[in-house]
This record gives C-alpha cells, sequence and structure tokens, in this order.
C-alpha cells in the first residue's frame, strides 16, 4: 500500500490469547520490513490513532486508577491485529479501554521478512492520567 492509498477499513482484530505459535507461524521481533499503519510508521502514526480515540473509563476515573497500559499485539500477516497478552495495566478498565480501541484498528500492511508477509510482535504502551 503507498501513500496515497486507502487501506482496508474493516475492524481487524481477535482479543483472544495465543499460547504458543503453530511450528510453521513464527512471531517474528526483528524483520526485514516493519508494518505500516496507515502507510506510516506504527510508532507515530498508531499511537496517535489511539490518543485520539481512547476514552478514560468512568470506573478508573472514580477509583483515580491511571498509570501506563502495556499490551503486546501480533500484527498478523493478514495486517489484522491479534492481542497476545496485557503485559501492565493499574486497573482492569484501562486495559479493556486499550483492547476496544485495538479492536477498532484498520488493517495494517504487514511486516515482511525476505519479501513475503510474516506475524510480528509490536508493544503498545498507552498513558492513562488524570489532571
Amino acid at each position: 500500500v503507498g501513500f496515497g492509498e486507502v487501506l482496508d477499513q474493516t475492524p481487524a482484530v481477535s482479543a483472544k490469547s495465543i499460547e504458543e505459535p503453530a511450528p510453521d507461524e513464527p512471531i517474528f521481533f526483528v524483520v526485514d520490513d516493519q508494518p505500516l499503519f496507515l502507510g506510516g510508521d506504527p510508532d507515530m502514526t498508531f499511537r496517535k490513532w489511539v490518543a485520539e480515540r481512547v476514552k478514560y473509563p468512568e470506573v478508573a476515573r472514580e477509583t483515580g486508577a491511571q498509570g501506563r497500559v502495556t499490551v503486546s499485539l501480533v500484527v498478523e500477516k493478514d495486517g489484522s491485529l491479534t492481542v497476545l497478552e496485557v503485559r501492565n495495566t493499574p486497573h482492569s478498565s484501562l486495559s479493556d479501554e486499550v483492547v476496544r480501541l485495538v479492536a477498532m484498528s484498520p488493517r495494517w500492511e504487514p511486516a515482511k521478512q525476505r519479501g513475503k508477509p510474516v506475524r510480528m510482535i509490536y508493544l503498545l504502551p498507552v498513558e492513562f492520567r488524570l489532571n
């Protein structure tokens, strides 16, 4: 997908845990070509996309919960996202909000290794701060 093309806007996530990838479907940490979100670097574009849509859960606000939620995702070979695990969360409602946002994500351009799409892990930290 080039910069002028529109990605499929279909939500692309399954919020399931993956115990072990199939031996023929490894999850890469380092690849030749990084995955792209809306034609750009996910560290800039996806985090901005998330920040524009995040809603502070009322129950977290009422209890004063704040801090960083970190989830590990897999950008699948078809560009969909799979939530591997919530690695850190100060409150379950905050991690539920991050998973909700991931579920809304348009498809990504997948990572490539030797010119072929591969599964790749991506860490997403989201900060929640009360004013």
